[in-house]
């Protein structure tokens, strides 16, 4: 419980994966992907109920080895690569009735680390928003960026005055699929973590990878081992 307001967590863990094969499973600095993120939540103890959601009997045994962990088998419905995140959200909360914010936490992001996840909580609630999301600076700005047709034509992405260097360009952030938090209130209404009265939370370079493919993956442990040389 956090500020008295109870706390649900949400690990959605799809077993396919289509960039990468059973990339949740895969090994991460020696430990599956998804443990990384079972670890942050167990460091979180302000944390009432951390459910993983999954169609996948090898997660869920993994998952299961942390007794701290509520398991979910997700209905195939919800486990396409086409379903909706939110149907997921909202089958788990009719599930688990009576608590009031919501954090998602997705294990595709594991250099998050719990004190990311309280301060975007802390943050939220200090600042009286309805919904608390992590983001990233973009390297590139929209200032700078084009669309190529087929036909090799360039279009302006956006009507942003142009800068001739990418220093001197405004800063744009866009979010980094770490954490999403919500009031459950909130989120049945809105179906969605990002409004206007979201609280934006930066991230730092080194606490931030969305696992997508191989590259992202390898990237992911090339940022961790730097990190940690750094710190120690």
């Amino acid at each position: 419980m956090f500020n008295n307001k109870k706390i649900l967590v949400i690990i959605p863990a799809r077993g396919n994966s289509f960039e990468l094969k059973n990339k949740n499973l895969k090994k991460f600095i020696k430990k599956p992907l998804i443990q990384w993120t079972i670890d942050q939540v167990r460091k979180c103890k302000f944390i009432d109920k951390a459910i993983v959601s999954s169609d996948s009997e090898r997660i869920l045994r993994i998952a299961k080895k942390n007794n701290f962990i509520s398991l979910s088998k997700r209905p195939k419905k919800l486990s396409t690569s086409k379903a909706n995140i939110f149907n997921l959200i909202k089958y788990e909360i009719k599930k688990n009735p009576g608590y009031d914010i919501l954090i998602l936490l997705q294990p595709t992001s594991p250099l998050r680390t719990a004190f990311d996840i309280k301060r975007c909580l802390k943050l939220m609630l200090k600042y009286k928003r309805n919904s608390c999301v992590s983001f990233i600076e973009l390297k590139y700005k929209p200032d700078l960026m084009f669309e190529i047709s087929k036909k090799k034509k360039l279009k302006e992405f956006t009507k942003i005055t142009k800068v001739s260097n990418r220093q001197d360009s405004g800063k744009y952030f866009y979010p980094s699929g770490d954490i999403y938090i919500s009031l459950i209130s909130n989120l049945l209404k809105k179906k969605f973590f990002l409004e206007k009265n979201t609280f934006p939370y930066i991230m730092k370079k080194s606490n931030t990878i969305d696992i997508d493919d191989i590259y992202d993956f390898m990237l992911g442990q090339i940022k961790f081992k730097i990190s940690k040389k750094k710190n120690g």
